[in-house]
């Protein structure tokens, strides 16, 4: 969901709505794209790499799709203190623009990217001009954009699941710009034609899946097993999990996958996973708490592997 979010400024501005606050009146204006970005805690390079690919409408939209930074960086913190690795090797179903990354690295947890799992056109673009900005090959070479396109298209890459159109680009420079885009980040597609099997070893899985039906401002048809919805594609993660083993696990969703017609659901999903050897915690955390300038609530679970089932 993409929130509206407003500045108040002062003194007012011709042309601008105005409301006053203690005797004094102030002008009300929209937020740019990068401050959006901002108070979810994303570095400003982040910002600046993602919109040499990103129009105006979608920077927005990616910032409303984020997970807050400072957040995650403080769970994440506290999560892996005391925990063993030399380096954490992670794939990121639903990715987006990469937030587990980003808090990663500002962390400086050592870690290695080995995928994403993701189909829209947008977040794969805005995910390699964030974290593949030093990586110059270009996959393109001694292809047409037919091969490109029909390459894409088996991982139904560039489809939108939510307005059930295909985004697939038409240019020249746009396919080869998400050609080498899905290639730089190892990703594999729609996850329902992942074949976990074909996934590499990981160390962390995380899987911020849809919140489309969850979502009081969705239409809350809800993420039971085999609904079809949106949201219940994070059944899909299931076969990766069974299949992989990761040691831990990484969600994030809204906070109303904690309401009267999810938490069975959310519940049954917890047992799912425990019954594979996984031990989860979860908490309804809100971005405010962390330094940011907005009431942000989101539920955030974390699994560990204890024993193999």
């Amino acid at each position: 969901a993409i929130n509206i979010v407003c500045m108040i400024t002062c003194p007012p501005k011709k042309g601008q709505g105005t409301i006053s606050y203690k005797g004094k009146k102030y002008s009300v204006r929209k937020l740019v794209p990068q401050e959006c970005w901002r108070i979810q805690g994303i570095p400003d390079f982040a910002f600046e790499r993602a919109e040499k690919v990103l129009s105006e409408v979608k920077q927005y939209e990616r910032a409303g799709r984020a997970i807050c930074i400072p957040m995650l960086e403080s769970i994440f913190k506290d999560f892996f203190t005391g925990k063993e690795f030399s380096k954490l090797r992670v794939l990121e179903a639903f990715s987006g623009i990469g937030s587990q990354r980003i808090a990663l690295d500002c962390l400086g947890i050592p870690y290695e990217s080995v995928g994403i799992i993701e189909v829209d056109r947008y977040g794969i673009l805005s995910y390699d001009a964030i974290h593949n900005h030093d990586n110059p090959v270009d996959y393109s070479i001694g292809k047409t954009d037919e091969e490109m396109v029909e390459e894409m298209r088996k991982s139904n890459i560039a489809y939108n699941f939510s307005t059930m159109k295909d985004e697939m680009p038409t240019t020249h420079e746009d396919i080869v710009m998400l050609y080498n885009a899905n290639r730089r980040t190892h990703n594999f597609g729609d996850i329902t034609r992942v074949n976990p099997k074909d996934l590499p070893d990981m160390d962390l899985f995380t899987y911020s899946f849809p919140c489309k039906n969850i979502s009081e401002a969705g239409d809350q048809t809800g993420f039971t097993k085999g609904s079809g919805t949106q949201s219940s594609l994070v059944w899909e993660c299931e076969k990766i999990i069974e299949e992989k083993r990761p040691k831990y696990l990484m969600m994030e969703n809204v906070k109303d996958i904690l309401n009267k017609y999810n938490m069975e659901t959310f519940r049954e999903w917890i047992a799912l996973l425990k019954s594979y050897g996984y031990k989860s915690q979860w908490k309804l955390y809100n971005s405010a708490d962390y330094g940011v300038p907005q009431n942000r609530e989101r539920v955030i679970m974390l699994s560990e592997l204890i024993k193999e089932k």
